[in-house]
């Protein structure tokens, strides 16, 4: 899980700088007085949607890396174990 650990972290690099670069962006459209054309048509930049993408990425590393780090829950009934997978919630 440590390689997952390490994408995690490498997609929250990548969120960061996409969020460095659409503030930079939003700065820029303001000072020329412009909009940005695919936010005006889709009501989003491609930044914004690549934010979103990698957030989405990032929520289901958390899921994957939490299920991996609970234990299994073991129920016994008459003598007889059963071991269930433990899922996150969404």
């Amino acid at each position: 899980m440590t390689e997952a650990r390490r994408i995690r972290a490498k997609a929250q690099q990548l969120r960061d700088h996409l969020q460095e670069q659409q503030d930079k962006l939003d700065a820029q459209l303001a000072i020329s007085g412009t909009d940005d054309p695919i936010r005006r048509v889709t009501g989003q930049s491609a930044l914004e949607r690549a934010m979103q993408s990698t957030n989405d990425m990032i929520r289901s590393l958390d899921r994957v890396l939490h299920e991996h780090d609970s234990p299994p829950l073991i129920t016994t009934v008459s003598g007889f174990s059963r071991v269930h997978a433990v899922r996150a919630s969404a």
